[in-house]
């Protein structure tokens, strides 16, 4: 009896110490994928326009016009909230839902009403904040085809320290976590004027694993040394 009493207290000695030893480890190694996993939003559950070459303009997003040799005709005109911007000579023009080529080809027939052989050049830019764990974090004006991956990357991409799977976007008094998980998200993820993105920062036990590692070897060493001994 002794001899299985003592096979027991071992097998029970192992049993702490392997659970003791998992979550230790799991501390160091697993925190960040957990916390990136808590109300996460994907892609494919957001609504509205999707960032890439089909992208259509916005309220709030700005239009950028340029037409030539005629400098009171050109300038920047945002996108109000009816889905107008108001023009000169034009007035108010429908600009919500339409690609930029579509607004481009419709300015040079309302201007050929005015000018002989218009040139015309527009850009549409969306009022991007980028924050968090970015080099430089700033507002930016971006083209309204730029993907998450290249505003990031205007904003001098995510430091060392930042955690690429804890991206989020501020929208009003929305917070959206995106599952950045799969690299794709960064070129899909819908972007509109006024987004805050912030880029998350790595947990501490990420960034420092050695010393992380060390205390709970040293966790593990009290457990053998001191706990143990106290269930004989």
């Amino acid at each position: 009896m002794p001899v299985e009493c003592g096979g027991t207290m071992a097998l029970m000695k192992g049993a702490i110490l392997m659970v003791f030893t998992a979550v230790a480890l799991s501390g160091v190694f697993g925190v960040d994928a957990l916390e990136a996993q808590v109300d996460t939003l994907t892609v494919g559950e957001s609504s509205g326009a999707v960032a890439g070459t089909d992208a259509r303009i916005q309220p709030g997003d700005q239009i950028r016009l340029q037409v030539w040799r005629e400098p009171d005709l050109s300038g920047d005109f945002t996108v109000d909230e009816q889905g107008e911007a108001i023009l000169p000579r034009i007035g108010r023009l429908e600009a919500a839902s339409m690609e930029a080529a579509a607004l481009q080809d419709s300015l040079y027939v309302a201007y050929g009403r005015y000018l002989r052989n218009p040139s015309i050049e527009i850009a549409v830019l969306r009022r991007i904040g980028v924050h968090g764990e970015v080099r430089n974090p700033s507002l930016y004006m971006v083209d309204l085809t730029m993907t998450l991956r290249e505003v990031i990357a205007m904003a001098g991409g995510i430091t060392d320290a930042g955690n690429p799977e804890r991206i989020a976007i501020i929208r009003g008094d929305e917070e959206i976590r995106l599952d950045t998980n799969g690299q794709e998200q960064f070129d899909t993820a819908e972007l509109r004027s006024g987004d805050q993105i912030v880029v998350g920062r790595r947990s501490w036990l990420a960034l420092n694993p050695l010393a992380a590692l060390s205390a709970s070897t040293a966790l593990i060493s009290f457990v053998v040394g001191v706990i143990l001994p106290l269930v004989r």
